[in-house]
């Protein structure tokens, strides 16, 4: 399956290696950043498929540059995103994942605008954003940053938190373990979404719970 993911930030889409090749050209591992692989962990556990089977290419530019939030929050901007005019650069399905930031009707919105893109597309909407995700469990997250005992803040309910707040303790995390350089924090986000639980994300999370349906209702090209 080729798969082209957009998303809403730098923080979400850039591994090791920052500067991502030409449009719809394979990506290896070391430009993935944390967005790719939870969701390429949440297809292959929605597919039953190995992680080869999964290949996921470089998007599309908006106005020469990594398509961002507010890209992807406007319905005209989106669309030309998801439109590809040669045959050779269109993926076998698109995903979209944006935060929330408080906007209860940004997922209706955007697949409303989306209906008629010729590609396969799912479209999620983390509450309220992202990081939620990524601080659902407290056992990989203290793992990966080798932290013993409680982590500041932590909940069982990272949804109801206020907007940006899921963001702030994650880099509160990630400071209070000596994680400071932008290279360095982008290793450990990473490591993080490679090794939680998408049980515990996904009983946290009902956005990622949600995004598991859509996967499952795709039936994967073989």
């Amino acid at each position: 399956m080729r798969v082209v993911l957009y998303a809403e930030g730098a923080g979400e889409l850039l591994g090791s290696i920052t500067q991502l090749p030409p449009v719809a050209t394979s990506l290896k591992d070391d430009f993935l950043g944390p967005a790719h692989l939870l969701l390429r962990r949440a297809m292959m556990e929605a597919w039953s498929a190995p992680s080869a089977a999964i290949a996921f290419e470089s998007p599309k530019r908006f106005r020469g540059r990594l398509a961002c939030g507010s890209d992807l929050h406007n319905e005209r901007s989106l669309c030309e995103l998801l439109s590809w005019f040669q045959p050779m650069q269109k993926p076998e399905l698109a995903m979209v994942l944006v935060d929330a930031d408080g906007d209860k009707q940004r997922q209706t919105r955007l697949q409303r605008a989306t209906d008629g893109v010729s590609v396969p597309i799912i479209i999620t909407v983390a509450v309220q954003e992202f990081e939620a995700w990524l601080i659902s469990d407290h056992r990989a997250v203290r793992a990966v940053l080798n932290v013993e005992g409680g982590l500041s803040g932590a909940t069982n309910d990272p949804e109801s938190l206020d907007r940006k707040k899921a963001k702030e303790l994650l880099a509160l995390w990630l400071e209070q373990a000596g994680v400071i350089t932008p290279e360095e924090q982008r290793l450990r986000r990473a490591k993080i979404a490679a090794e939680s639980s998408l049980e515990v994300i996904a009983n946290s999370c009902r956005s990622f719970a949600d995004l598991l349906k859509q996967l499952k209702a795709i039936t994967p090209k073989t």
